[in-house]
């Protein structure tokens, strides 16, 4: 028989109830293994015990202050963690591969950092709504694999929101399949993130060269250095929350690519995700250039896209503004 809740005092001691689920839910993801036992982060559903106990562990590796995630030729699928589609989330976490080729002695690498290798370390997020079904793209925010080809400890940080409707992330990591690959995870972190100043993730690419965050479904993307500065060669990026209706700005720092017509554009989606009429477009410029546009009527997500472009920074947020960039307006 299910308890009766009754009366405020019954409802605030479900409310609280709830809330500690999903703190005691959100510390698998941010506890630096300190449980240091297999079940108590990993989803038994998804990953059999037999194969755990073999291929998977928490060690303390000599020399390293905090526990690691030890994976051997294996992929594993974190426990739920409640998230809020609207919210956007920052994971960050260090890995460090061995058995394979990594970027240090191979620099060519940095070409399958996105796409769909899974021969190499890699991660990935999964999604699922309030019933536990899979949403976004079979059941991923994209179909991109974010590989971890790194033979010395490197700091991944993913800014992102999850698809529309996911109640739920579960963070998967595979040592890849090469026969003596493994992969060493530590550091692992999952919190709202910080203000960027835009709507849209990784606005200025501050995250590094090996970062796409905001654009993780482009396999021809690429950074490319020039005076100092990180520039981005890119294509279409991904969904973003757009709360209402109204007046907004995209601003745009960029050069064109061979000479070519150079444009940013946003495009914007329903509740159900399909396409809306309503597109707008800018042309960058090395000094940034603005445009204020409109929200269509209905429009519950937008997406950025870049042709023929070099970009160094791009940011949609609410209201008008002038063709200046946030970046130069921080103390």
């Amino acid at each position: 028989m299910k308890p009766r809740i009754n009366g405020l005092f019954g409802i605030l001691l479900l409310t609280a109830f709830c809330a500690n689920c999903e703190e005691d839910a959100a510390r698998i993801l941010n506890d630096n293994f300190e449980k240091r036992e297999i079940k108590y982060y990993i989803d038994q559903n998804e990953n059999k015990a037999d194969f755990l106990k073999e291929e998977v562990s928490i060690q303390k590796i000599e020399g390293e202050e905090a526990p690691c995630l030890l994976l051997c030729r294996c992929k594993v699928k974190f426990k739920p963690v409640p998230v809020q589609d609207s919210v956007k989330y920052r994971m960050s976490f260090e890995s460090r591969a061995d058995g394979i080729e990594t970027i240090e002695t191979n620099p060519d690498l940095k070409h399958f950092l996105i796409g769909r290798e899974q021969r190499l370390p890699n991660r990935e997020y999964y999604f699922l709504d309030a019933e536990m079904k899979p949403v976004g793209v079979q059941g991923k925010r994209s179909l991109s694999i974010h590989t971890l080809p790194f033979g010395k400890w490197h700091e991944t940080e993913d800014v992102f929101y999850p698809p529309a409707k996911a109640a739920f992330i579960q963070v998967a990591f595979n040592a890849g399949s090469f026969e003596k690959a493994s992969l060493l995870i530590r550091k692992l972190k999952f919190t709202p993130a910080a203000d960027e100043g835009a709507l849209n993730c990784n606005p200025a690419f501050k995250l590094g060269k090996y970062n796409y965050s905001g654009w993780p479904e482009m396999y021809s993307a690429n950074f490319v250095e020039m005076d100092g500065k990180l520039f981005f060669e890119g294509g279409s990026g991904e969904p973003f929350p757009i709360s209402e209706p109204g007046e907004y700005h995209i601003f745009a720092k960029g050069i064109p690519k061979n000479g070519e017509k150079a444009a940013i554009g946003i495009e914007f989606m329903d509740a159900q995700g399909k396409g809306m009429k309503g597109s707008s477009s800018v042309e960058p410029k090395p000094e940034g250039v603005s445009l204020n546009f409109k929200v269509p009527e209905g429009a519950k997500r937008a997406k950025l896209s870049s042709r023929n472009c070099i970009v160094e920074e791009v940011r949609v947020a609410p209201g008008g503004s002038t063709a200046v960039s946030p970046e130069k307006n921080k103390p």
